[in-house]
């Protein structure tokens, strides 16, 4: 057995190396046959080196004299000198103090004397018949003043007390504009409740006049002032005419959704 694994062996190493020699052999074949195909190519280099460039030494520049620019001498300006004539200050002009002499106080003329005529006695001559004794003489009598009744005055008529109609006419009136009130349909709508309190005046002829109001919704006011002025003019009773123009007349006006 061991003389048939060393045989075996040998075989593949011959085998091998047999085939090494022949790949070997065809490589130098080949090689020959393209060297004689093709002659070798022959690859020049060439070196070139640059010429030096001449140096160019620069020329000096020409240096060009500036012509001299003769200028003319300037002519010398005449200075003619300004005569400024100096103006005299105005003389102010002098105040002139007027003397007011002062007027002489007239002199008080002297009060009119008084002259009193003296009366004379009056003489009285009687014959012998009608003898009379000399009465007095009676000086600086005052006349007597007769004094006329003064008629006594009316007796002033006593007041009547009219509280109670006219707390009944304004009754009345309250009454007529609540009768006139109309609820507003925007604010059934909406269910707006409310009270507005209105005042106004009442003229002599039983107009309405000056109406504001204190409180309340602008919707349910709008309302009220319509029931206010459809409520007038209203009748005075006579007995109470006296009593106008009433002023700051309120009433009070409720909005309720049954």
């Amino acid at each position: 057995m061991t003389n048939f694994r060393y045989g075996s062996s040998f075989i593949i190493s011959s085998l091998l190396y047999g085939a090494l020699c022949y790949f070997l052999l065809t490589f130098l074949d080949t090689q020959k046959k393209l060297k004689k195909e093709s002659p070798p190519k022959v690859i020049k280099i060439a070196l070139i080196t640059p010429k030096p460039k001449p140096i160019v030494v620069p020329k000096p520049p020409v240096v060009i004299p500036p012509k001299k620019v003769i200028k003319p001498k300037p002519k010398p300006k005449k200075v003619i000198k300004k005569i400024v004539k100096k103006h005299k200050p105005k003389p102010k002009p002098k105040k002139i103090v007027k003397k007011v002499r002062a007027k002489p106080k007239p002199k008080s003329k002297p009060k009119p004397k008084k002259i009193v005529k003296k009366r004379e006695p009056i003489i009285e001559e009687f014959t012998q018949e009608e003898y009379f004794e000399p009465t007095e003489v009676v000086k600086n009598v005052e006349p007597q003043i007769i004094e006329e009744p003064i008629p006594p005055k009316p007796a002033p008529r006593p007041k009547v007390d009219k509280s109670a109609e006219k707390r009944a006419f304004l009754r009345n009136v309250r009454s007529q504009i609540k009768a006139n009130k109309k609820y507003p349909q925007i604010a059934l709508r909406r269910h707006i409740e409310g009270s507005v309190g209105v005042m106004f005046d009442i003229g002599a002829n039983g107009d309405v006049s000056n109406i504001r109001f204190l409180n309340g919704k602008s919707i349910l006011q709008k309302s009220v002032r319509k029931a206010v002025i459809q409520s007038f003019p209203i009748v005075i009773p006579s007995n109470i005419r006296n009593e106008f123009p009433m002023y700051n007349i309120s009433v009070t006006v409720n909005f309720r959704i049954n």
